[in-house]
């Protein structure tokens, strides 16, 4: 049986989904209706569009450049529930409820499809409106401070963050709902499909009436790429299957600062350094090392059992951040020098992969002399595998970093360049 109907909008199209997110791992849920916003139109006006709709329509399995993902570059997302589902019909029949596959759904953040013009705002939804008269409706989703009707933005700008699991209106399933429509006046009319112009990540998605179609296409967004962050605060892919920790590499990840569990790790660097010399002492137990390049937004790489032709990272730089990949099961230490004294680190608009210096901090107080600049704030968890975050316009229930140690590494993403006071 589907939810009660709630007043204002609620979403998701599929009654019964089995959540492959890591917001929804072996859940199923009943979903709600989709928003309803309150239509204004002569038929004659709608058969009107809908037949030139059809006329530019492209033919079946052409590529267009379409609209991107509302969504960070490079961050990897899945159709919870597609086209003409029990919720996604009449005026909605082509509303997609995307959840997020690499990483947890809830906290992410939402960035405009479009250059446009914000044209609602609600507890739960916004929409903005395209050059072609068109309203991307987004749901289930927190708007950042400051966004209000009128607001004008651009593809890749920073819209909110996606609500958690029970929270507005998303009926227990962290997701996004994502749907195109045609206005008029200031109504919304029905949606048109992802093809064409509006092909999602340039995949055409026609209607051929089925129930639940698309449901399960997973996508890579580009939105934004390469200045807004490519790619999302993650580890680089993985070179091997990741060991279960043992109870002795818990002991020692909880009591020895160096030590590195199997898996990931990112830690800081305080000096420069050959890469060859600074990962002599663990090179028979780790198998690679990744920096990123904030210039171009890329990482750079090193395997010590790797050809020199496709090893790129040559040297360790001072406030550089590092990701470790341990190959072995019990781990490994590896001894580092780490930056004690105030220090200015420079910073770009888009991802940063860097190390906090100073003395412990917390977090408010250590990001205040980057005044606003900052989007958000990324501290890898290596014993539990996840992020905790802060984000300055987020909820705060949102934001569960709380502080920085001396030595330890971040993702920090920017809204513009700045030099990063750190004292």
């Amino acid at each position: 049986m589907l939810p009660t109907k709630r007043s204002g909008p609620g979403i998701l199209g599929n009654p019964s989904f089995r959540g492959s997110s890591p917001a929804g791992v072996g859940r199923s849920f009943s979903v709600g209706s989709a928003p309803r916003v309150r239509l204004l139109f002569a038929p004659a006006l709608l058969t009107l569009a809908l037949l030139v709709a059809l006329l530019l329509l492209p033919t079946a399995g052409a590529q267009s450049p379409g609209v991107p993902l509302p969504v960070a570059a490079g961050q990897t997302w899945q159709v919870a529930s597609g086209y003409n589902t029990a919720t996604h019909t009449g005026e909605d029949p082509h509303a997609l409820d995307i959840v997020r596959v690499d990483a947890p759904t809830a906290g992410s953040a939402l960035r405009s499809p479009v250059d446009g013009t914000v044209r609602y705002v609600s507890g739960d939804c916004l929409s903005v409106r395209d050059g072609l008269n068109r309203s991307h409706l987004l749901c289930h989703v927190f708007a950042r401070q400051g966004l209000s009707r009128g607001t004008a933005v651009s593809q890749g700008d920073l819209l909110g963050t996606v609500a958690p699991a029970g929270f507005a209106n998303n009926n227990g399933l962290s997701h996004i709902h994502y749907a195109v429509h045609n206005s008029f006046g200031g109504s919304s009319l029905q949606t048109v499909p992802f093809v064409g112009e509006y092909a999602l990540e340039g995949r055409n998605l026609f209607d051929d009436g089925s129930f639940n179609q698309y449901s399960g296409l997973t996508i890579v967004s580009t939105n934004g790429m390469p200045d807004v962050g490519q790619p999302s605060p993650a580890p680089p892919p993985a070179p091997g299957s990741e060991p279960v920790f043992s109870p002795e590499v818990i002991a020692l990840a909880q009591t020895e600062p160096d030590f590195l569990v199997p898996g990931w790790n990112l830690v800081g660097w305080g000096s420069d350094a050959p890469v060859t010399v600074a990962s002599a002492s663990i090179a028979d137990d780790a198998r690679a090392f990744f920096t990123f390049d904030a210039a171009t937004q890329t990482f750079r790489s090193y395997r010590p059992d790797g050809p020199p032709l496709i090893n790129d990272l040559e040297a360790l730089r001072k406030e550089a951040g590092i990701w470790v990949f341990v190959e072995s099961a019990d781990g490994a230490v590896w001894p580092r020098e780490t930056t004690a004294t105030p220090s200015a680190v420079s910073l770009v608009r888009g991802f940063n992969l860097v190390t906090w210096g100073p003395e412990q901090r917390d977090i408010e107080s250590a990001i205040a002399p980057l005044d606003g600049s900052v989007v958000g704030v990324w501290l890898w968890l290596p014993l539990e595998r996840r992020f905790v975050i802060y984000r300055p316009d987020g909820p705060s229930f949102l934001n569960d970093l709380e502080e920085l140690l001396p030595g330890q590494a971040m993702w920090i993403q920017m809204k513009s360049a700045a030099v990063w006071q750190q004292t």
